[in-house]
C-alpha cells in the first residue's frame, strides 16, 4: 500500500463472507503505539480460498 503503519495490538478484523476462493474487502482496525484506533479497508483473497473452497 505504500504507507508505513505503526500497528502495536489489532483488534477486530472482518471480511466479507464468501464460500468460493474469490478477492473480497476486508478491515482490520488497530491501536498505534499512541493507543489511537485506526481502521484499514484493504482486498485479500478469502478464507475458502485456504479451506479448498
Amino acid at each position: 500500500y505504500g504507507m508505513p503503519l505503526d500497528v502495536h495490538k489489532v483488534v477486530a478484523t472482518q471480511e466479507q463472507a464468501s464460500t468460493t476462493c474469490e478477492i473480497v474487502d476486508a478491515r482490520m482496525d488497530y491501536l498505534d503505539s499512541a493507543g489511537k484506533l485506526h481502521s484499514l479497508a484493504y482486498r485479500k483473497y478469502a478464507s475458502a480460498c485456504s479451506q479448498g473452497g
